[in-house]
């Protein structure tokens, strides 16, 4: 008798559940509470707003590049330098020369400079790797978005431009 009331219970809870699905409108609740696009004109204004989004956050990330381009350069600069310190103060300095001696005391601030440099200079260069891949992808993306628009005889020309310059 018991698995009777079981079986029941759960036959009404499947049939409410049931009842729950078809009762909600379209376009009501989706994921996070989102509003399911019910329209073409509503899935093309969401396309324009999402590549507005992805205008924007390319420029961002293209000047970040050319930011990140301007840094390594000076730099690359800077690591020069001190190899001609290096160079220079090289030549004041034998195996002879005491651990204390100012030059020998000054090439080793200038190898740590270096090294301090060079790992700078990996560290913007993976970062300028990583925001370059990041700019190709979201180009990639604009470009379907466009493809997209222009099938649906829409312009995206009227609403941003791309302009991101690498």
């Amino acid at each position: 008798m018991e698995d009777l009331m079981s079986t029941t219970e759960e036959t009404i809870e499947t049939i409410t559940e049931t009842d729950e699905v078809k009762k909600t409108p379209v376009g009501v609740g989706g994921i996070v509470g989102e509003s399911a696009v019910t329209s073409i004109d509503g899935l093309i204004d969401i396309i324009l707003q999402q590549r507005t989004v992805l205008v924007s956050s390319n420029q961002k990330n293209t000047d970040l590049f050319n930011k990140l381009q301007e840094f390594i350069t000076e730099k690359h600069t800077g690591v020069t330098q001190v190899d001609g310190a290096i160079s220079a103060l090289s030549g004041f300095v034998t195996e002879e020369t005491p651990k204390d001696d100012k030059h020998v005391v000054e090439l080793t601030k200038l190898h740590h400079e270096r090294n301090s440099l060079i790992s700078e200079l990996k560290t913007a260069d993976a970062q300028r790797r990583n925001i370059f891949s990041t700019i190709t992808m979201t180009e990639g993306a604009l470009q379907v978005l466009s493809q997209v628009l222009s099938k649906t005889n829409h312009s995206d020309d009227d609403n941003v431009t791309e302009g991101s310059e690498v």
